[in-house]
């Protein structure tokens, strides 16, 4: 090839590469593809922090400093030395693991999970902090003790118009058995070992 057919060439590709490339993100993007912009530490060495204003989307996120965000959605787990303030919305697939303080200006919103069907002697297992109870007839039982991890808490709600009954014994730590009606909670805490009552509510 002359040196002359090679400088034409190369002029070509300067112009065909960036379609080609736009065509690429195209197709990628109509098949569900998401492009993200990288986060890089915004206080350089000696002050790593993150700072994105706008929408975040990560698979995972850790940082061994500050992070400020505007909309953060992290489908995996979020690990923290410092502090995060999130100035929007936060949805955290996974684990949210923060050493310093967790600061909110709004509500803290808790989703109810599956309501436990509870019957007569079988140990509740709740499945998130926002428990519901629900049972056929009058049923006492306890709450399972394992699979759970210090400074767990869970407040448990009879949703349906019965009483059920948590017994005040083995690694249930309660003031008194709780006799719960229809909307009564009991708010308990794990340390570990047993499960603590942090309180009650007759409604």
């Amino acid at each position: 090839m002359t040196e002359a057919g090679g400088k034409w060439k190369s002029i070509l590709w300067q112009i065909v590469k960036p379609a080609l490339v736009a065509a690429i993100v195209a197709l990628l993007v109509s098949m569900g593809y998401q492009m993200v912009q990288p986060l890089y530490p915004a206080g350089g060495a000696g002050n790593p922090r993150i700072d994105a204003a706008g929408t975040t989307h990560l698979s995972a996120l850790a940082v061994t400093g500050d992070a400020t965000v505007g909309t953060l959605a992290v489908t995996g787990n979020t690990e923290l030395s410092g502090s995060l303030d999130v100035l929007s919305d936060g949805l955290v697939g996974g684990n949210l693991e923060v050493d310093g303080v967790l600061l909110g200006t709004s509500f803290g919103v808790w989703s109810p999970v599956t309501p436990v069907s509870v019957t007569m002697s079988v140990p509740i297992t709740p499945t998130g902090s926002y428990q519901p109870l629900e049972s056929a007839g009058t049923v006492s039982t306890t709450l399972a003790a394992t699979g759970f991890t210090a400074g767990t808490w869970v407040c448990l709600v009879n949703t349906s118009n019965t009483t059920i009954a948590i017994t005040d014994t083995g690694t249930c730590k309660l003031a008194g058995n709780w006799q719960g009606g229809q909307y009564d909670t009991l708010t308990v805490l794990f340390d570990g070992t047993n499960w603590v009552e942090l309180g009650r509510s007759n409604n």
